[in-house]
């Protein structure tokens, strides 16, 4: 019985997406997702945060993180240091004092705690001093919009980045009053309490009942229209405006102390336990080589690291702070164009994928540096 008539009139305007994916099954791991641009298991969170993890069951929780770590390069920190004025509105569930989303590059915080539900439920008074309190009857989720809505008349003409999360349907389960009537009238004139629903994009309205459930066995699409907006996204990548990788500038002086925090037991937690002494390692995009500098150190003077970075700031950056460093070397140089003389035991990439518009060609690359050819990739799969 959800009604989405701002949605559908948008529809009507903009291109139409037919299919989403949520990186995460429950809040936490999809935030952290949303923010960061990495899967959650990159990030190291793969379940709501504190999660549940007993000790007394045959299949255990994942040790994952219970925040956001400092060193991962958000997207309000990204737009930050180009100068955009960053917002933040809702649920932000990634840890607590310390962790809040304000050390994450949000310049304005909206009613987010450390606790993942409303501390006062989802009518005022909210118990949040991070959101005043509204008139008698105001609803949490109408508050966050309006909050959303008003922010772009406070920067007058300045770049904003806004990231709106409404708590709902989070616990506690508390309906806005104003519509409660209107529905219950609804399912009332609902025949045997049928639901309904719209095919995916086809904009048809549906009865759900046994003759629209044999049609939908009879019919090969589900009911959806030729022509999808997917199939003409789809197309429309295969032109030549898709074939060049993006420029992303980032030599802004707030993400290259971004880099710099960074190290491979906060960031990179997963790689620790299969470097071993005397490993040779490729790091592609490796910023600073504040990870690239901790790697080296690992596999100790028997081995080395070779980083590379195609912003030419990171590094300078990079060879003057760790020029102490005898068995890293940083390189100026972006994966494609990288030929060097010998090949690695191991090869890392970081975020480097996430940027590329080509990434099965850069994972040939990566396979074409390394040493072994014992396993069997196929990057098209």
């Amino acid at each position: 019985m959800y009604e989405t008539s701002n949605i559908d009139a948008l529809r009507q305007q903009c291109i139409q997406f037919t299919q989403a994916y949520a990186s995460g099954w429950v809040c936490s791991p999809s935030q952290a997702s949303n923010v960061t641009g990495k899967h959650p298991a990159r990030v190291g969170i793969t379940d709501w945060i504190p999660g549940n993890d007993p000790k007394d069951k045959k299949l255990l929780g994942l040790d994952d993180f219970d925040v956001l770590p400092p060193g991962e390069l958000t997207l309000a920190e990204t737009f930050k240091a180009h100068g955009y004025k960053t917002f933040f509105a809702g649920k932000w569930h990634l840890g607590g004092n310390g962790f809040l989303l304000e050390n994450q590059g949000f310049d304005i915080n909206i009613g987010r705690l450390g606790a993942d539900s409303p501390p006062g439920g989802y009518y005022t008074p909210y118990k949040n001093p991070k959101l005043t309190d509204g008139k008698d009857g105001e609803y949490l989720t109408g508050r966050l919009a309006d909050e959303s809505i008003h922010f772009p008349d406070t920067i007058r003409q300045d770049p904003f980045f806004l990231f709106l999360a409404f708590f709902t349907v989070h616990t506690p389960i508390q309906p806005n009053n104003l519509y409660i009537e209107k529905f219950e009238k609804k399912l009332a004139g609902m025949e045997n309490g049928a639901t309904t629903y719209r095919d995916e994009g086809s904009g048809v309205l549906n009865v759900v009942g046994e003759e629209h459930q044999q049609r939908r066995k009879n019919t090969n699409n589900g009911g959806r229209t030729p022509a999808t907006a997917g199939q003409r996204i789809q197309a429309q990548e295969k032109t030549d405006v898709m074939k060049e990788n993006k420029h992303i500038e980032r030599d802004a002086q707030t993400t290259t102390k971004i880099f710099d925090d960074r190290s491979l037991k906060v960031d990179y937690r997963t790689l620790e336990p299969i470097l071993k002494k005397g490993r040779t390692v490729l790091g592609a995009g490796c910023g600073t080589g504040s990870i690239s500098k901790d790697m080296a150190k690992i596999v100790g003077d028997s081995g080395k690291v070779i980083a590379t970075d195609n912003t030419l700031k990171f590094i300078e950056r990079g060879k003057e702070t760790y020029k102490n460093i005898t068995n890293l070397t940083l390189i100026h140089s972006d994966l494609f164009h990288f030929e060097p003389h010998e090949r690695f035991d191991l090869i890392t990439s970081a975020r480097t994928l996430q940027w590329l518009n080509n990434p099965k060609d850069a994972l040939l690359k990566m396979k074409s540096l390394l040493k072994c050819e014992w396993w069997n990739f196929d990057p098209g799969l």
